[in-house]
């Protein structure tokens, strides 16, 4: 077979596993499903081995299927990143989907990536904002950014920046603030996700689970339910800045650290980035650590 016969399958199959059906990828790709279905089996015969289950409404990658499908993947990219490198920075051109979610990613991220499209018209820019579990190969997402902690993956997880956490509450809460962790009730403190209540000084550390009776994934509920002397919380340090300034919150137990909540650029792992998502990686990386979150 020759060099350029080696490839052919190739888009065919990942449309395929990718798309979850035959049909599917067959629409993506404009061709015939008898097309699709002829290139995969000719691939699967030339390799000596099944790489997806099929039936007449789906198919699934098998255990060879899913390694072979990385490294097609990392081939795609690879053909991608040369077509983009014979360009300048300015012609960068395709799609590239992104998944993040939060105030923090509204308020920063957001204007940030639309920077990033006016700054490369060749660019086109999916963003869904979820805080839900996406599985960027099967869904075909480039990039997601989420808070940590991660959960070990053969993804690549890149640090965007981090935030210490602050406990807050209002200054009716308490007639004398607590002078330590274990003052607070943890039926008055309320829960941001799933996070646990984390302080340490000098070797000395104490966690609980908060139980109060709000528990959100929005710091501006949290900060406002803080505000009207219903609880304590403990959220980033851009939450909230205003009233603690205008002194409708007050920090609790400011000796000891709360920890602090992490921002990572989640993608899956490639030999060969293709240059467009190199590119926003990069720029995020660059321009996040300077931009602040405006207000609470």
């Amino acid at each position: 077979m020759d060099k350029l016969g080696k490839l052919r399958g190739i888009i065919e199959f990942v449309a395929a596993a990718e798309a979850g059906s035959f049909s599917a990828a067959a629409r993506q790709l404009g061709v015939s499903v008898a097309h699709v279905s002829r290139r995969v089996a000719d691939l699967e015969k030339d390799l000596g081995v099944q790489l997806l289950k099929r039936n007449t409404r789906s198919s699934v990658l098998t255990e060879q299927g899913r390694s072979f499908h990385q490294s097609c993947r990392n081939i795609l990219g690879a053909l991608e990143e040369a077509r983009d490198s014979a360009r300048s920075a300015r012609q960068l051109r395709g799609r590239i989907r992104v998944s993040t979610g939060g105030y923090y990613a509204e308020t920063v991220l957001a204007p940030l990536l639309g920077e990033f499209a006016a700054l490369h018209p060749g660019i086109s820019l999916e963003l869904e904002m979820t805080l839900r579990l996406v599985r960027l190969v099967e869904e075909d997402v480039d990039l997601v950014v989420r808070t940590g902690p991660l959960e070990p993956s053969s993804l690549v997880a890149r640090r965007l920046i981090s935030f210490p956490l602050l406990t807050l509450a209002s200054p009716t809460l308490y007639t004398t603030p607590p002078a330590h962790p274990r003052d607070l009730d943890p039926r008055a403190c309320f829960g941001l996700h799933d996070r646990s209540y984390l302080f340490h000084r000098a070797g000395e550390q104490l966690t609980f689970r908060p139980e109060g009776r709000i528990k959100s994934n929005s710091g501006t509920l949290l900060v406002r339910a803080a505000v009207s002397g219903a609880g304590v919380i403990q959220v980033p340090s851009y939450f909230g800045e205003e009233e603690v300034t205008a002194g409708r919150l007050i920090p609790l137990l400011p000796e000891w650290s709360a920890g602090e909540m992490e921002f990572f650029l989640i993608y899956p792992e490639q030999q060969h980035l293709p240059a467009r998502l190199r590119a926003l990686i990069d720029f995020l990386l660059d321009r996040v650590r300077t931009t602040p979150p405006s207000g609470d």
